[in-house]
């Protein structure tokens, strides 16, 4: 969408079909209602329905930074005992979880899986986490060691706990730790089938499978793959493919 003070190109996550009911994070923000309307932020998280009208809107507190806005698709979920959940990427570094069903009440859970960086603009945890319903776990990259040292640069899983906030279930290190000089490192997307976690790692330019329930590392590209992998990997009929910065596809057998 675009227009006064909204951030153009913000996917939509459907929240529910039979009501058609939406979750966008759209930049209705204090700058715009300000009357600047030329701020490309996109700072809250909103529930719409198929007529565009605001169902329910929450504008957390990023920091009071430059530039932090959610740069990541609301990703749904809900896992057994919970009401219907997302989850959603901030440029500040966080992943932030609401009940979809009270997004107006604020987020239900902050995790800071990344580092906070002074400004948005060199914010890197930008992308989408995945969940797998067989193993009831919440997938991320990360590109970068938060501050505590207890979020680590590569693919981190969390678990659902009994009060529906999320808990570290593993994680594995890999990749570059940050950017390597004027290159940034963002995060790429993991994506999960038939038990298994795959993540590319941005400026790094490995694939890696993972097992999804322990982590165990499966495969790698190894120097396979000659450029940064930006774009999620993709599996198809068997087979992998992954789009690099070199104008290249390549397609791997499952591991």
């Amino acid at each position: 969408m675009e227009g006064d003070g909204f951030e153009p190109s913000v996917p939509v996550g459907v929240l529910d079909d039979k009501l058609g009911d939406k979750a966008v994070h759209l930049g209705i923000d204090h700058h715009a209602i300000e009357g600047q309307e030329n701020q490309l932020y996109s700072d809250h998280v909103v529930r719409l329905d198929l007529n565009l009208n605001v169902y329910a809107a929450d504008g957390p507190d990023l920091g009071g930074a430059f530039d932090f806005d959610f740069g990541s698709t609301p990703m749904l979920y809900q896992p057994p005992g919970c009401p219907p959940q997302l989850a959603v990427m901030n440029k500040n570094g966080a992943l932030y979880i609401y009940n979809r069903n009270a997004i107006g009440s604020g987020a239900m859970q902050v995790l800071q899986i990344s580092v906070f960086k002074s400004s948005g603009v060199e914010g890197l945890f930008v992308g989408d986490p995945v969940y797998d319903p067989v193993f009831n776990l919440i997938y991320t990259g990360n590109s970068q060691d938060n501050d505590a040292g207890t979020f680590l640069h590569g693919l981190i899983a969390l678990v659902p706990q009994a009060d529906c906030t999320l808990a570290l279930a593993w994680q594995k290190q890999v990749g570059i730790n940050g950017g390597v000089g004027l290159y940034l490192n963002p995060v790429t997307p993991p994506i999960a089938a038939n038990g298994v976690v795959y993540y590319a790692t941005s400026i790094h330019g490995h694939v890696y499978a993972f097992d999804g329930s322990t982590g165990q590392q499966l495969w790698d590209s190894g120097l396979l793959t000659e450029a940064g992998i930006y774009a999620a990997p993709t599996v198809v009929n068997g087979q992998l493919f992954v789009a690099t910065f070199d104008n290249k596809i390549y397609a791997f057998g499952l591991p």
